[in-house]
């Protein structure tokens, strides 16, 4: 694998040298490949594939990795602010759209998580949600927080996310974040 990539981290490079060996990260991550079975098991071959991984340097490593907990905790929080914003509006939840994004281009590449009206030219939705805002966080953060679930279900912030899990802890710390601010 990072003979095929040159010994190069395939985002910024950087060549392995001090006999320090680059990381091989799965793009699927490994965890979702569902088997226990040893080595020879069609799931555990399928995500050791070279197309499926890629020679990354420590650094950007460990930012491949944060990039994939933003994205299930801007998920989990787009999922559960999608199902309470019907309730703080006494709309239908087909009226609303949600949309996420952690590099969005017009939140200057900043994480982004958008509720919006569905309705063509709108209905006063998007208005009355940014008036509701605080107090639409601060439920979001209870209703996750108070959830008896282990890491997401359908009731709080979703089912898995993108890192073969929930990503309720990741959606409980961006909303700690806004909830403060």
């Amino acid at each position: 694998m990072r003979a095929r990539d040159g010994f190069r981290c395939q985002v910024c490079g950087t060549l392995e040298s001090d006999g320090r060996q680059h990381d091989v990260h799965h793009k699927i991550p490994f965890r979702q490949f569902v088997s226990r079975a040893g080595f020879g098991d069609p799931a555990r071959e399928a995500a050791n594939r070279l197309d499926n991984l890629v020679t990354l340097c420590r650094s950007c490593h460990r930012g491949a990795e944060a990039n994939v907990r933003m994205r299930s905790g801007l998920a989990g929080l787009a999922s559960v602010l999608s199902q309470l914003a019907p309730l703080f509006l006494m709309c239908d939840g087909r009226d609303l759209g949600v949309h996420f994004d952690p590099q969005a281009a017009f939140a200057a590449g900043q994480p982004a998580v958008v509720l919006y009206d569905l309705v063509p030219a709108g209905i006063g939705f998007s208005q009355k949600l940014f008036e509701l805002h605080p107090g639409l966080l601060a439920r979001a953060l209870q209703l996750a927080t108070e959830c008896p679930c282990e890491d997401g279900c359908p009731s709080c912030v979703g089912p898995a996310g993108e890192n073969g899990v929930g990503g309720k802890s990741e959606t409980i710390e961006i909303l700690r974040l806004m909830v403060q601010t």
